[in-house]
């Protein structure tokens, strides 16, 4: 069953919201990680996430990504449920995610590291490179098309270094490299869990800038839901933000209106 609850806030009434989730809930043992909370995404818009430490974000994120299994509620995308579905179901109907921690392997390329995002396309298997060599040479200068693509659309100088272990590029490129290897199933929803964690104010002005760079171009409908702790990047990039303390949701606005919760204010900015 699609949420379709008729409290919905319908914070942009000009265009049909394209993820839903209702009543989503999660316990772990007597602790309510996540209660009860509701949310709506519309097509190309940028929804901020935000609450202090233990307020429920990551979870959630788990929760709409199949990594937990829900206690209650829903979601769904485009109109289809996708409730109870593992992660690579969902990730398939267009729901990707990146990570707070790095789920990068330092030892290999960034080519390699973005190929794992892009294996769902493939078509050769490890045999075709010993027994279909043309066909195999054929796919990879695809792949590597593809990835030089991805990686120039995100940040021009990201696609010089593709050969390069990911041990040796900086945080930014680092971050910048997972971006993409989430964007390379062309998600129509992209989960973003700070992705500005451990980098400079500077850098995540560059980050934030990277992103416009895409949905400005290739990436026009696609939909983010950001975690972040930076208020800065939340005021600059958000159209819409909803605040989380305890697992439940305490507002929801843009972030001038929610940056006023008493709640808030108490909870997150230490008043």
């Amino acid at each position: 069953m699609a949420p379709t609850d008729a409290g919905y806030l319908n914070f942009m009434p000009d265009r049909t919201p394209l993820f839903c989730c209702e009543k989503l809930t999660k316990n772990f043992g007597g602790l309510k990680a996540v209660d009860g909370v509701d949310l709506q995404v519309s097509e190309g818009a940028i929804l901020g996430l935000i609450g202090p430490n233990g307020a429920g974000k990551t979870t959630l994120f788990n929760l709409i990504s199949g990594v937990y299994p829900l206690d209650a509620g829903g979601f769904s995308l485009r109109g289809e449920n996708l409730t109870g579905l593992p992660p690579h179901k969902i990730k398939k109907k267009g729901i990707s995610r990146t990570f707070q921690q790095s789920r990068l392997i330092l030892n290999l390329s960034v080519y390699d590291n973005l190929f794992i995002g892009m294996l769902e396309g493939f078509h050769s298997w490890f045999g075709d490179s010993l027994l279909f060599r043309s066909r195999f040479k054929k796919e990879l200068k695809k792949a590597i098309e593809k990835a030089n693509q991805l990686l120039s659309q995100f940040n021009p100088e990201l696609a010089g270094k593709g050969f390069l272990p990911v041990s040796e590029i900086s945080q930014i490129d680092r971050r910048r490299l997972e971006i993409c290897r989430a964007l390379a199933t062309k998600p129509a929803l992209l989960l973003l869990d700070e992705p500005s964690a451990g980098m400079s104010p500077e850098e995540s002005s560059e980050l934030m800038v990277d992103l416009r760079r895409i949905r400005e171009d290739e990436y026009r409908q696609l939909s983010i839901i950001l975690v972040e702790h930076d208020m800065a990047v939340i005021e600059d990039i958000t159209d819409r933000v909803i605040a989380l303390n305890y697992g439940k949701k305490i507002a929801e606005g843009t972030f001038e209106e929610v940056s006023q919760n008493e709640e808030l204010k108490e909870a997150y900015l230490g008043r």
